[in-house]
């Protein structure tokens, strides 16, 4: 009998622990969240009144135009090709290419 009593114990107090170490979990958990939401309009807040300032100075067509070349610039999208070969009055199509190709060779091999 003291010995199921002694784990009934054991048990309730591993319960305890359990749900005080979820506790815990929980209040981490809320706070980060809400530390990560202020973080978050914060710095939405900050873009939006540079934003503000930056149409004011420049304008609504020149400020679409910055934003649209640093959005374009940080993308890190490649618009223009490495390399552009263009052919010159009869020239063959496939001598074109094949100068393509080796001039993309011959560029990777030095640049590294």
């Amino acid at each position: 009998m003291a010995k199921s009593a002694v784990e009934v114990a054991i048990e309730q107090n591993n319960a305890v622990a359990r749900k005080a170490q979820a506790d815990g979990e929980s209040v981490y958990i809320r706070e980060t969240g809400a530390a990560k939401g202020a973080e978050v309009e914060a710095i939405g807040l900050a873009r939006a009144k540079a934003y503000e300032s930056q149409v004011k100075a420049l304008g609504t067509a020149s400020t679409t135009i910055v934003n649209a070349l640093n959005a374009l610039a940080e993308s890190k999208v490649r618009f223009v090709p490495d390399v552009l070969v263009t052919g010159a009055g009869g020239s063959s199509g496939s001598l074109n290419a094949l100068a393509g190709v080796l001039t993309k060779m011959f560029n990777s091999r030095t640049v590294q």
